[in-house]
């Protein structure tokens, strides 16, 4: 018994480790991901947006979309004095919501547009394609502004009509850590003089214009490239809250629409920022996971002291094979039954398969030629055979006015390898 005494006091060590463990007060934890939701109350989320309107605005008439504004385009006719408002990082507007939102300015309301990226249809419309962009991929429906890299910068309002001291450091923070982060701009101040009815509103750091009114018919848009900076980590600084204030000091909507259905999920780039650490890292800079690793390594450790010899063979697990075909044909079924038009849905699996080679890999395809194709098909590391047959399926699919069901699942297929492919 006297052999083992030390490992008695090992385990009441580690007992007592557990206890204090347990009765300290954990640091409250955040889901640090950019999802631009109104119902979250994460750092980025903006419920605290949702609610602020709500209350500076209480004797104006508050309507919520939560579905497809597609499907909601009577909300926006015989509208008077009304206020458009959405947030997000991707817009979903199709041509019809598009239309319906124009005309809604044009008739002498206001739009306000905060997103990283917008129809792309809406900005050439009002610009006037003036500004130029990334977005010559022939599949993309998207404006991509213009932008620069940064972990903290500042934003300012331009226009008299503001207060002098409405400008305020914004920051990219994941884990309470400064993190680099994509900061989209219209055009570099000055410029707006050259642009008919556009006025700048906002800049950050005083030089790069992220926040402009456009007039169009009688109405105005107003455009803001980051919404990260009416989130709920923000806007719980007073300066981010004065900030706010001023952009809407001079909103005086009866009726404010409030767009939360024509947004898509939003995906950032901040997972890369812990991609260069060693899992072992990861795990000894979280106080539970150390715990948890400290805990796993004295387990093993009393494991080969008392159990170094296996009682019986161990014998393996084998799992079974699973078959994910009918889970396949059951949601291109379902696609299928929902929109009754797989040619459609061809077009749309490929503006997205097309957004997806140009933010994962920085290609745009223009011609789609061999060239192209070869260049992305050694960044992705797929078989350049595999590549140019997704294109060539599409060519066909493109150039014709129906196409049936098989042929819609064999054109999902070839994307689908290429997503389980790709590196």
């Amino acid at each position: 018994m006297k052999k083992y005494g030390w490992l008695v006091f090992v385990g009441i060590a580690l007992l007592l480790f557990v206890i204090i463990y347990l009765l300290t007060p954990a640091q409250e934890k955040y889901d640090w991901s950019v999802s631009y939701e109104r119902t979250s109350d994460q750092p980025y989320g903006l419920q605290l947006l949702y609610n602020l309107l709500k209350t500076e605005y209480a004797g104006s008439r508050f309507v919520e979309i939560n579905k497809p504004l597609r499907e909601n385009l009577e909300v926006l006719k015989n509208q008077h004095d009304a206020l458009y408002f959405i947030a997000g990082g991707w817009l979903y507007l199709d041509s019809s919501a598009q239309n319906a939102v124009m005309d809604f300015v044009s008739d002498g309301n206001s739009a306000f547009i905060s997103a990283a990226y917008v129809p792309y249809n809406i900005y050439y419309d009002l610009l006037n394609g003036k500004i130029s962009d990334s977005t010559d991929d022939e599949y993309s429906n998207y404006y991509q502004p213009y932008q620069f890299s940064d972990s903290i910068v500042s934003f300012s309002l331009l226009h008299a009509a503001f207060q002098n001291d409405s400008s305020f450091k914004v920051n990219y923070i994941f884990n309470w850590k400064f993190v680099n982060g994509e900061w989209n701009y219209f055009f570099e101040k000055g410029r707006e003089e050259s642009l008919d009815s556009v006025a700048a509103l906002g800049a950050i750091n005083t030089d790069y214009v992220n926040f402009i009114r456009v007039k169009y018919g009688k109405g105005y848009f107003y455009l803001h490239s980051n919404p990260i900076a009416f989130t709920n980590f923000n806007l719980n600084h007073e300066q981010g809250f004065k900030y706010l204030q001023n952009v809407f000091s001079n909103f005086h909507p009866a009726t404010i629409i409030w767009d939360e259905g024509s947004k898509l999920p939003y995906q950032d780039d901040r997972s890369k920022q812990t991609a260069g650490e060693s899992p072992l890292k990861f795990i000894l800079g979280n106080r539970s996971l150390r715990w948890a690793w400290y805990v796993l390594l004295l387990t093993v450790l009393l494991f080969i002291l008392f159990r170094a010899k296996r009682v019986q063979k161990t014998i393996p697990v084998i799992e079974p094979n699973l078959n994910t075909s009918l889970e396949f044909v059951q949601t291109v079924s379902r696609l299928y039954f929902l929109q009754n038009d797989p040619l459609a849905l061809a077009k749309q699996k490929m503006k997205l398969f097309s957004l997806f080679i140009r933010n994962k890999y920085k290609i745009t395809l223009k011609n789609n030629s061999d060239e192209e194709l070869n260049r992305l098909a050694v960044k992705s590391e797929v078989n350049f055979q595999e590549v140019k047959h997704i294109f060539t399926s599409y060519k066909l699919i493109s150039s014709r006015t129906y196409i049936s069901s098989d042929e819609l699942i064999e054109f999902h297929k070839s994307i689908d390898h290429f997503y389980r492919t790709c590196k």
